[in-house]
């Protein structure tokens, strides 16, 4: 009988604290797998799995960095569609609730808890039977999505099936600026790249701003250069 053994927790940039709280209400015989996914520079060392050693009686690994990206709401719809439940912290009581809103605004959550009663739930729900897996196919543009995240397929296959997933735009990619493809999604306005970038519209517009910034400080930077060599040239001359 199959039960739900895995548990995926996404948290914001911010978040540190609250993933500490619910893993320290996690009991050290949870019959469950838990993932954590937390949002940080892609440049910035990761010590979370330290911190969570030090306060959760479950043993703690580390994977990999996840760099700053979206905010969970498509991995959310993902986890509907093959018949997980989906919690959210209160956003009343979140340090950081953009997350949680933006979750709840886009699709119905199972639970909406203060962070001290999702340890207990968790434990709780992770010794539930679930129904088979069978019963809750994986939707193609998941699954296209899931090999693209994973970097399981060429650059011709790649770029084959971004285009399967919607139409290409004018706008280009803040991270590779490559042309970006706006996937075809009724919800939620979302895109990606030829090389693979997910971008919601909010991670776009601020992935677009530090390009302008960096931009505008590379012009300065030059008038300055050439400022600085015309008065060189006349002290000379």
């Amino acid at each position: 009988m199959a039960t739900r053994d895995t548990i995926v927790i996404g948290a914001s940039a911010g978040g540190v604290q609250a993933l500490i709280t619910l893993v320290a209400a996690l009991p050290s015989n949870l019959p469950a797998a838990v993932f954590i996914v937390l949002h940080i520079p892609a440049d910035s060392p990761s010590l979370l799995p330290d911190i969570l050693a030090r306060e959760s009686g479950l043993p703690v690994g580390h994977a990999k960095n996840t760099g700053a990206r979206d905010d969970g709401t498509t991995g959310m719809r993902a986890i509907k569609q093959r018949g997980g439940i989906t919690i959210v912290q209160d956003p009343i009581e979140a340090t950081f609730p953009s997350m949680p809103t933006s979750v709840m605004r886009d699709i119905t959550v199972d639970y909406s808890l203060p962070l001290r009663a999702i340890g207990p739930l968790l434990d709780k729900l992770s010794r539930h039977t679930a129904d088979e897996e069978g019963g809750f196919p994986l939707p193609e543009d998941v699954e296209i999505e899931n090999r693209i995240a994973g970097q399981e397929m060429d650059a011709g296959e790649l770029i084959a099936n971004v285009e399967r997933l919607g139409k290409v735009s004018r706008l280009t990619c803040p991270d590779c600026h490559g042309a970006l493809w706006e996937i075809n999604d009724e919800d939620t306005l979302r895109f990606r790249c030829h090389v693979g970038h997910a971008h919601s519209a909010d991670s776009l517009n601020n992935g677009q701003s530090l390009m302008l910034e960096g931009a505008l400080w590379s012009a300065i930077r030059a008038l300055e250069e050439q400022m600085s060599e015309m008065t060189d040239q006349m002290s000379v001359s």
